[in-house]
């Protein structure tokens, strides 16, 4: 009987990082383009290690993006065929991606921001939506810009809100600035209620106008339509008049009144 015998050579490794690069990180808008993706095996200096095959498991929040290929292929040390992420409709900044490799638990670049697309209204948010008529009430209010898919616009800069009320609401409310500049998608200011009960429409206008900015839809027999953004939006504040407040706050329940009654 004959016995053959032959010796494998094992190499070890010290240490090991994944680096996931991806290609225009820090332009991937809601809804775009995909972006090419590599994947590199490093040792402790940042060089590749040739030598290391295996298998990557990759994975996204779901509605932010997605990637072509659940598992990717590592060969030499880098990834093997092609691999992209396309980028959902959900915007947000530092979503982490999910990789796994067996044995490595260092990973660099898993961290990407998913930017909104160019804004194209707003919409105004009060913290209340009736308020007693009394001068020096104030109404806390917000405008935020948002894109098509409606997130908001944070990355925006540039634009100003130009409030106005129509003559007619004058006599109703007021606010004490006319122009207000956006940070990060938002902005806030206050309405302030007059003495006299009533409605009144303050009137929000952005520039640079919102109309430069739109998108085109094409449906199932290839017909377009272009969408454009709107610059112009409406609040309603609504006051009303407390008869005799200073006596009403005085008013105490009477239980034994209403039993009897």
């Amino acid at each position: 009987m004959n016995v053959a015998s032959d010796s494998i050579r094992l190499r070890s490794i010290e240490f090991a990082k994944i680096a996931i690069d991806i290609k225009d990180r820090d332009k991937i808008v809601v809804g775009k383009d995909k972006h090419s993706v590599l994947v590199k095996v490093l040792d402790k200096d940042g060089q590749v290690l040739t030598l290391y095959n295996g298998v990557m498991a990759l994975d996204f929040p779901k509605l932010s993006g997605s990637f072509s290929q659940p598992f990717v292929s590592i060969k030499n040390g880098v990834s093997d065929g092609d691999i992209f992420f396309t980028p959902g409709y959900v915007a947000e900044k530092d979503l982490r991606i999910q990789a796994q490799v067996p044995g490595i638990n260092t990973i660099e670049g898993d961290l990407l921001t998913i930017l909104p697309d160019v804004p194209m209204n707003f919409e105004f948010i009060k913290a209340q939506d009736r308020m007693e008529a009394r001068t020096g009430n104030f109404n806390k209010t917000r405008a935020t810009l948002y894109d098509r898919y409606g997130n908001i616009a944070y990355n925006t800069t540039g634009y100003k809100l130009t409030t106005s009320l129509p003559q007619d609401s004058k006599k109703y409310a007021s606010v004490s600035s006319s122009e207000h500049i956006f940070t990060d998608g938002s902005l806030d200011f206050d309405i302030e209620a007059t003495a006299i009960p009533g409605k009144a429409y303050i009137i929000g206008t952005i520039t640079p106008a919102l109309e430069t900015n739109s998108f085109t839809i094409t449906d199932k027999s290839s017909k377009t339509l272009t969408v454009s953004g709107v610059s112009k939006n409406v609040t309603l504040l609504d006051t009303y008049y407390l008869f005799n407040k200073s006596k009403l706050a005085t008013m105490k329940y009477d239980a034994q009144y209403s039993v009897l009654l």
